[in-house]
């Protein structure tokens, strides 16, 4: 919401731009107005234009590996103070993940830098991935995150990593983020030769640093 008011003053002070040219009044102030409402527009609508931009990017990346047309909503600030609370979540059987603002961020710091991406970082990744598994039909949070561990690298992939930063991610998210205590996600079971075990050549498991 506020991404879209920062866009709309953005505009407002690119018209007084192009207002101020035209102007009969041609001073020293002219032209130093100018530069400063010129600074003051491309500073607000600098940021909106670049989150909308990665968010259709991540999209576009993910719809080429899955067979539905998958979207991606990054929340505004605003919209996580005021809507629902959790790092990213889907509804049954619609194709759209939202994700966090906070989330989003972490996961544009990870594509910037995947070479020196922090845990926080990949977490912005889990998530994606664990959205992506809910879309494609799985329900069960244990069952989904355990996937999504053994996926990540997969993610990282598709979305430009090469293969030795996505497999770090990918072992990063297993060793910080599996956590026995939160009883709604984790299972003892997603090891390997587990019940959660998906048999793939590739799962997290299977990876060398």
């Amino acid at each position: 919401m506020e991404l879209g008011l920062l866009l709309i003053a953005s505009i407002y002070f690119l018209w007084l731009v192009g207002k101020t040219i035209f102007s009969k009044d041609k001073d020293t102030n002219h032209y130093i107005s100018i530069v400063i409402l010129l600074i003051v527009s491309v500073s607000l609508g600098y940021w909106p234009v670049t989150y909308k931009l990665f968010e259709m990017d991540v999209e576009k990346k993910i719809r080429v590996y899955h067979g539905k047309d998958v979207e991606l909503k990054c929340q505004s600030y605003l919209e996580d103070l005021v809507g629902y609370q959790a790092s990213g979540w889907v509804f049954h059987g619609d194709p759209k993940i939202h994700m966090q603002y906070k989330t989003c961020i972490e996961l544009k710091n990870f594509l910037k830098n995947p070479s020196n991406a922090s845990k926080e970082n990949v977490w912005g990744l889990h998530v994606l991935t664990h959205e992506l598994v809910h879309v494609s039909g799985i329900l069960d949070e244990k069952k989904t995150d355990c996937r999504a561990f053994q996926q990540n690298h997969r993610t990282a992939k598709q979305l430009g990593v090469n293969t030795r930063d996505s497999t770090r991610a990918a072992i990063i998210a297993y060793k910080f983020w599996r956590d026995p205590n939160n009883k709604k996600y984790f299972s003892p079971e997603c090891v390997p030769g587990g019940a959660l075990d998906d048999e793939y050549d590739d799962a997290v498991w299977n990876l060398e640093p």
